[in-house]
């Protein structure tokens, strides 16, 4: 009985399907610059001590669509220290995704990060590169409202009929 539920619990835990396995996409993180469209995946607390006291950052993850690169889970991310007065950079950062009224509309009122995980948006990136790296770093300089930007890779939508 012990086998069967370890089965169980292996078959549940990996992407199973019709008893085959599907083989999921690689993930990366080395992403060509450009403007693309994204949908926010994650966002993830964590703690840092600064030697004057303890503070609260959070790392988001976006899965960003690139169409040249569909056989690979394209993800770029940024972090942002818990601050929303006016000109900290999360404050900047989501009033150019949600606009500055938004702000004025939820004033004093308490701000739930994780509502916005998977919201579509627009991604900046921009490449860093550090000379001891191979690979530059992926900056998300910006998010935006899907529409507001013109994508470096325009998704083509494909006629299936054509193909019959």
């Amino acid at each position: 009985m012990v086998g069967r539920k370890l089965f169980l619990t292996i078959k549940q835990s990996i992407n199973y399907m019709n008893d085959m396995i599907i083989i999921p996409h690689e993930q990366t993180f080395h992403l060509p610059e450009g403007c693309y469209r994204a949908v926010l995946e994650k966002i993830i607390p964590e703690f840092r001590n600064n030697g004057k006291g303890s503070q609260t950052w959070l790392k988001f993850y976006w899965d960003v669509k690139i169409p040249s690169m569909t056989n690979q889970r394209c993800t770029a991310w940024r972090k942002f220290q818990v601050k929303l007065a006016s000109g900290s950079d999360l404050r900047n950062f989501l009033e150019t995704w949600l606009g500055r009224e938004y702000f004025e509309l939820n004033v004093g009122k308490p701000f739930d990060p994780d509502a916005l995980v998977d919201s579509e948006c627009e991604l900046q990136l921009v490449h860093h590169q550090g000379k001891d790296y191979d690979w530059p770093f992926v900056n998300v300089v910006s998010a935006h409202r899907v529409g507001t930007l013109e994508l470096t890779e325009e998704v083509v939508a494909v006629d299936e009929s054509e193909n019959n």
